[in-house]
């Protein structure tokens, strides 16, 4: 009933095409194959209990066209860290009126993210490129996090405290980043993180 009272809503845009509505993530992938979209409105939560954050990276791999607003229950600084790492370009909360939803649509079309401007300051202070190569498709959001901050100049201690972990986790996650990435050298995976961000 939520989906079609949303895909109802919508309609009424004169702006917005409705191409599809789908229940679960199997058929979100299938309908942003098929249909092609320039926007995705993504529960945050979806049936079968879903990972959305997973599905978000898997509609960027395999679809980096579309633009992602993602819609939930719950605050916003509870998920847009997450849902932003895993490459979603706005989020907004059920709570708000159809006339924020559709005005976050239309910001996202064109280019920007539609995050609040407390969101963006804190989450958002390094820009996270839009297109992510396919090499960073299996990332975890938390190692995403730590690449970003890799490349924006911050050594472990700094990086543990901006992310309130240990220094021994962050030596960790960037372990497994130079494995991914195939980076033999910590260097390298800074000079990849850089590239990545747009940093010369």
């Amino acid at each position: 009933m939520v989906r079609d009272g949303l895909i109802g809503l919508l309609s009424q845009a004169d702006d917005i095409e409705v191409c599809g509505g789908a229940a679960d993530a199997t058929r979100a992938l299938e309908l942003t194959r098929t249909q092609n979209p320039d926007i995705i409105v993504l529960d945050m939560f979806l049936e079968n209990d879903a990972d959305t954050s997973d599905l978000i990276r898997e509609m960027r791999r395999l679809h980096p066209t579309p633009r992602i607003l993602v819609i939930s229950m719950h605050r916003e600084e509870d998920v847009a860290e997450r849902v932003a790492a895993a490459g979603a370009q706005g989020f907004i909360s059920k709570a708000e009126t159809t006339d924020l939803l559709v005005e976050a649509i239309r910001i996202i079309k064109t280019g920007r993210r539609a995050f609040s401007p407390r969101i963006m300051a804190r989450i958002l202070d390094e820009p996270i490129p839009d297109e992510q190569p396919d090499t960073l498709a299996n990332l975890t959001a938390r190692e995403i996090q730590v690449f970003r901050l890799i490349g924006s100049g911050l050594g472990l201690s700094d990086i543990a405290d901006r992310l309130d972990i240990r220094p021994k986790t962050v030596a960790t996650h960037r372990e497994n980043l130079k494995n991914k990435l195939t980076c033999h050298t910590a260097a390298e995976l800074t000079r990849r993180s850089r590239e990545w961000l747009g940093i010369r």
